[in-house]
This record gives C-alpha cells, structure tokens and sequence, in this order.
C-alpha cells in the first residue's frame, strides 16, 4: 500500500460504544496518527481496550464515530 508522505496512517473521530446492557465502555474518543508515530492504549479497563482495538481494525462496529484508515 503506497501512502503520500505527511497523510495521517489512522484517523479515529469522536469514537463511543455501548455494550449491550446500554453502559458506554468509552465515548468520544479521537486521536490521529501520522507516519512514524507510535501510540499505547492505557485503561484500568481492559475490555473497553479490547473493544477499541476491535473497532479501530473493524472487527466490531462503533456506537458512534469513524475510524478512516
């Protein structure tokens, strides 16, 4: 996959999810990542990181946001 040098690797925009009982496990969560950044996901909650990770490689679908990569 050929990028352009300077474009965002993964955009991620006002990112929220609900599990079923209607709790939300994060919301609003936005963050871009550009060429050569790295990134740690830090939680007391470990399924709410499983779920982001998830969402950000399309396994699950959000409750709301978008994630472009």
């Amino acid at each position: 996959m050929h990028r352009d040098h300077g474009k965002q690797i993964l955009n991620v925009e006002n990112l929220s999810y609900k599990n079923e009982a209607g709790v939300y496990l994060f919301k609003d969560v936005t963050f871009t990542l550009m060429p050569g950044e790295k990134m740690v996901v830090l939680s007391n909650d470990d399924i709410a990181k499983t779920k982001l990770l998830e969402i950000i490689s399309g396994v699950t679908k959000p409750t709301e946001g978008t994630v472009t990569w």
